[in-house]
């Protein structure tokens, strides 16, 4: 199973400190992070499926909404799965059937 890691900016420098790491590639290999995040251009493609909640579906069939967070001199947005295709998927043939 692939392991992500997303944290606030304010979140992980605490980490870092506090475990006596000195970079974020230090921080992934010590928690066992497999992906690593590519800034890349954004997606110019045709429009998402939104839906009335706000929600919106990626490519994918990933269904997030936008959570703002706010705190004492800083406000920070990020999008969040809220509907995961394949999270009711039991075996490698149901997720192997997945077309999207």
């Amino acid at each position: 199973m692939p392991i992500d890691y997303w944290a606030s900016p304010q979140f992980t420098p605490r980490l870092l400190a506090r475990l006596g790491l000195a970079s974020q590639e230090e921080l992934l290999a010590r928690l066992g992070v497999d992906l690593r995040y590519v800034h890349g251009p954004s997606y110019v493609g045709l429009d998402l499926r939104s839906y009335p909640d706000g929600t919106t579906e990626d490519l994918w069939g990933v269904r997030r909404r936008t959570v703002t967070v706010v705190g004492p001199g800083f406000e920070w947005t990020y999008r969040e799965v809220v509907q995961p295709p394949l999270a009711d998927a039991a075996t490698p043939g149901e997720v192997e059937a997945y077309s999207r």
